[in-house]
């Protein structure tokens, strides 16, 4: 595969992986919107690696012999890229677990962080208890997707809210009387105050991403938000427990190559950068 063909897309590395189990990760790779480069021996991975520009990360046949795959999951830690083993019985279960674990542990927790922050000062009376979904799940109803962007050389992240107005008047009483632009415009705001907790604490990962404005889009206008330049974006949801209001977090992880980031995930969090006055657009 040339420079050319990998450079603006993600891919994920396998290595000896049976017929069977490598054309399942390609089906998921071509619904999900990312590559999958078979490599032949341990000796080919690094130059496979080197030639891609966004490497999701590296999975091996279980079969291969153990030595192999200890030298395959140590050079994954080495270039701070996910590894699974996959098992032909359990190829889409073990791939969908790889993927998963692109969304680093210490950025889930810094997403739940921000999404109780702000609830908690612009809807205190929501009494939000989030929880990890997964994307299959649907909430009970929505009328719209709330959206905003965060951007940086090299990067690329997103949070959307979706709910219905419903469900906004009732369990905000400031909304209670509002109409729907004023509902809509408050959960624009809402995610752009949940952006700006996760955009001050990816600083310290010298990720210095700016908020773009907020999208608003009416449910059935639009499915989900659109991929990055072709690199595929884990996503991360989140659902209160009522299952009436939706957060659901993409960015673009692993970094690029390019972005000298520090990959290590060091993250001290803070939340006390938000501000407790919503500002109505």
């Amino acid at each position: 595969m040339s420079r050319l063909a990998t450079a603006d897309r993600s891919h994920l590395l396998v290595m000896g992986l049976s017929a069977a189990a490598l054309d399942q990760c390609s089906r998921i790779g071509k619904d999900s919107g990312f590559g999958v480069k078979p490599v032949g021996n341990v000796n080919e991975l690094d130059a496979a690696f080197q030639e891609l520009r966004h490497c999701l990360g590296i999975a091996a046949g279980a079969e291969l012999p153990p030595a192999v795959i200890d030298q395959t999951k140590d050079f994954a830690s080495r270039n701070f890229v996910n590894f699974q083993t996959i098992r032909t019985s359990s190829a889409e279960a073990d791939l969908q677990l790889l993927l998963r674990s692109i969304f680093h542990p210490k950025l889930r927790e810094l997403c739940l962080l921000a999404a109780q922050r702000i609830f908690d000062a612009l809807a205190p009376q929501l009494q939000a208890e989030w929880k990890e979904i997964d994307d299959g799940g649907k909430i009970q109803k929505a009328d719209f997707i709330a959206s905003c962007d965060c951007l940086a050389p090299n990067f690329s992240g997103s949070v959307s809210i979706r709910s219905s107005f419903e469900a906004m008047r009732k369990r905000i009483p400031g909304l209670a009387n509002e109409s729907n632009d004023s509902v809509l415009n408050y959960a624009a705001e809402i995610g752009n105050e949940t952006m700006g907790i996760i955009t001050r604490n990816l600083h310290q990962l010298h990720v210095s991403a700016e908020i773009g404005l907020p999208t608003l889009v009416l449910e059935g206008e639009a499915s989900s938000l659109p991929l990055q330049g072709g690199f595929f974006l884990p996503r991360h949801s989140l659902r209160d427990q009522h299952s009436e209001i939706e957060l659901r977090f993409q960015f673009l992880v692993p970094f690029l190559k390019e972005l000298k980031a520090d990959r290590s995930w060091n993250l001290n969090l803070a939340s006390d950068t938000a501000t407790d006055e919503i500002e109505m657009f």
